[in-house]
This record gives C-alpha cells, structure tokens and sequence, in this order.
C-alpha cells in the first residue's frame, strides 16, 4: 500500500508518477494504466481545487487489481455546497462534474463517502 498527502497543486504529477511507476502496477492491472493515470488526475485536481484541508492519495495493489482512495478534508470550496454530491449525477454535457463522470465510466468500483469532516472517493479498476 502506498500513501501520500499532497499540499499544492504541483503535487500532482510527481505523486501520479510514483504510483505508475510501482512495481506492483505491472501485475496488478497493465491494461488499465492510461485509466488509472486519467482517474488520478481528475480526482486529486479535483480534490485539490476544491479543499481548504488536505488531500491524501492512498493506492492498494492486488493481484488483478489496483484500489485509489482520495481523501479530503476541510471545508469544501466552489459551487457545489454539498462536496460534490451534485456531480456524481452529472453527464458529458454538464458544465460541472465531467471529471468525476469520467472516472465513474473508467473505474469497475465507485464509492462516494461523505462525513461530518472529510469526503473521500474511493475506485477500483480491475
């Protein structure tokens, strides 16, 4: 298992990096990585421009598989009041909410986790 706290947004192509750069990787889904690698972009993008908090990236390697969990924390900044729940019904066409509807499409599992002071999305590609 791999876990990782980003701080700002030029965090994200180095972190993305290191996770396709695990050796795990190769065994655990290779046909995927160009999913894998779009997912982690939208969801820690997405994290990081919409969080006062932190955000922290955790990846699992299995045998046939590979588990993403983005967790944020602090207060949720934008237009969407609620952390995002809105999104989550959004469509191609929709001006907000296409990222996480393409990681919806790309991923087998999709989890959408709200609590009192985080939220966490959570995926599995196969």
């Amino acid at each position: 298992m791999t876990a990782m706290q980003l701080y700002d947004i030029q965090d994200i192509s180095p972190c993305i990096q290191r996770v396709m750069a695990a050796p795990q990787l190769a065994h655990a889904c290779p046909e995927r990585l160009n999913d894998l690698k779009l997912c982690l972009y939208e969801l820690l993008g997405n994290a990081l421009l919409h969080t006062t908090g932190k955000v922290i990236l955790t990846c699992r390697f299995e045998a046939d598989s590979v588990r993403i969990s983005v967790r944020q924390t602090g207060a949720w900044q934008g237009e969407a009041i609620d952390g995002c729940a809105h999104c989550l019904e959004a469509g191609l066409t929709d001006e907000n909410g296409r990222g996480l509807y393409l990681v919806r499409c790309l991923s087998d599992e999709f989890q959408y986790l709200k609590g009192s002071q985080d939220m966490r999305i959570r995926i599995q590609l196969v």
